[in-house]
């Protein structure tokens, strides 16, 4: 991936070999140049569709690969097993895995709500509904469908300024 070979590397001793390392700690600057930057950078949501994995969704709005990293930055995913939208396929194993089947999940209660939709204790006065595990689950998987990526006229910008952020 081009957004790696940017990056410094810092040399460890691993098992009396001299290893040179990747320093992914510059991810902490490129999320403050994000952030100072963010009235100039154009960001624009974008809904994820037909289980697009990142790097589809890089290719589709900038015509190459390279770009993943942006969406995955953007969107605080650290991991495209546990922090990406999931196929229906994977949520079922996901929740079979986690609660021993779909049925499971579906009896078991994992939040109560007043009248107002505060979430309250389980023995508390006046609970109008509940939340299941599974549709808890279901909606953060939901949520994770509607993401946050730079919008394509502005990406080559991003781009050249990536070594001048890293070496900051």
């Amino acid at each position: 991936m081009y957004f790696f070979q940017e990056f410094p590397k810092t040399r460890y001793a691993i098992d009396g070999q001299s290893v040179n390392m990747v320093d992914i700690s510059v991810r902490v600057k490129l999320l403050d140049y994000v952030k100072k930057n963010q009235d100039s950078l154009v960001i624009i949501n974008y809904e994820i569709e037909n289980e697009k994995r990142p790097e589809e969704i890089s290719f589709e709005l900038y015509d190459t690969y390279d770009y993943t990293w942006t969406i995955l930055l953007l969107n605080d995913v650290y991991s495209v097993y546990k922090d990406w939208v999931l196929s229906q396929i994977n949520l079922d194993k996901f929740i079979t895995k986690k609660y021993g089947s779909i049925e499971k999940a579906n009896r078991e209660i994992v939040a109560y709500y007043d009248a107002n939709g505060y979430e309250v204790g389980k023995t508390s006065l006046g609970i109008t509904k509940t939340l299941t595990a599974f549709d808890k689950i279901v909606k953060e998987n939901e949520a994770k469908k509607t993401i946050r990526v730079f919008d394509p006229s502005i990406i080559n910008v991003i781009q050249s300024d990536l070594p001048v952020i890293i070496n900051s």
